[in-house]
């Protein structure tokens, strides 16, 4: 696992918290055999590229060795990975609408792009990302903490309503908590193109502009 580490660029990335050229090390951590040292790194390497909530481009760096927990049979924290991921989709719109297509940013011609058009590019590579990986999300949809992340984050990539819908349907007839189940069924009727009613948008993060 991991192999590739070695061949990212670790220091042309920011971090929140902590040298980039510590990531490695931390994703590395993150399969120590001893629980502790899996919490510590998943917590470091957290708050280092999506700290509350706000990815930071080493989000983009560290996605691929998400994966790769996610996809193997033996690896420690697939749950934590999971998670990780939905924070990063989370800083997305609620569709696909709002991104700005890289077409239109303007050229850097010996100039920075402004922070607004740098966080629309960040955006779009996130989306590019963790698109392909919407599958891998689907066993944590029913995650422990309750708190409908993973559902909150698959509704950022309407593209895969076909198959989630799907999903969310068989969490809610497993589900026994009647809020997530609530947030199920409105997940699934807005991925379905149906209305939400003005006072359960909330549940699904729509608020008034």
């Amino acid at each position: 696992m991991f192999e590739t580490l070695d061949q990212v660029n670790w220091k042309d990335y920011r971090t929140f918290f902590g040298a980039p050229e510590n990531l490695p090390d931390l994703l590395i951590q993150t399969q120590s055999s001893s629980r502790a040292l899996q919490d510590e790194a998943w917590f470091d390497l957290t708050h280092a590229v999506c700290h509350q909530g706000s990815p930071i481009n080493s989000a983009l760096a560290i996605i691929p060795f998400l994966a790769e927990i996610l996809r193997s049979p033996t690896s420690y924290g697939k749950e934590d990975a999971a998670s990780l991921l939905a924070w990063m989709a989370l800083s997305l719109p609620l569709t696909a609408g709002p991104l700005t297509p890289a077409e239109q940013l303007p050229e850097q011609q010996g100039a920075e792009l402004t922070q607004e058009h740098q966080r629309q590019l960040l955006r779009q590579q996130l989306h590019k990302a963790i698109q392909p990986l919407v599958p891998l999300l689907y066993p944590y949809v029913r995650d422990p903490d309750g708190d409908g992340l993973i559902v909150l984050a698959l509704l950022r990539f309407p593209d895969y309503a076909a198959t989630t819908i799907p999903v969310f349907d068989e969490a809610m007839r497993r589900e026994r908590d009647d809020d997530m189940r609530q947030l199920l069924q409105l997940a699934a009727i807005y991925l379905a193109g149906g209305e939400i009613k003005e006072e359960y948008r909330h549940f699904l993060g729509i608020f008034p502009d």
